[in-house]
């Protein structure tokens, strides 16, 4: 079992931080990969966990979602992830 520093915050929080950062999007979709769970109905202020190994695309790149997360004054960070 791994563990990580993850994020903790709300669906729109996270998509707020992607348009910021100019993630690269398909069909207007942002492109992430890695570990995340979202709970109750996914809608905007529905909580969301994001695993360290989360990433989002930039410019054809790789970025940590969590780590960038955890520069924004949103969200709680660091969290434990098991």
């Amino acid at each position: 079992m791994s563990t990580g520093r993850g994020w903790f915050g709300t669906n729109s929080q996270v998509r707020h931080f992607l348009r910021t950062v100019g993630a690269d999007c398909e069909d207007g979709i942002p492109i992430v990969r890695g570990s995340m769970a979202s709970f109750l109905d996914g809608g905007d202020y529905a909580e969301i966990v994001i695993g360290s190994d989360c990433e989002y695309r930039r410019n054809g790149q790789w970025y940590g979602l969590a780590a960038g997360l955890g520069t924004t004054s949103y969200g709680i960070r660091p969290v434990m992830i098991m």
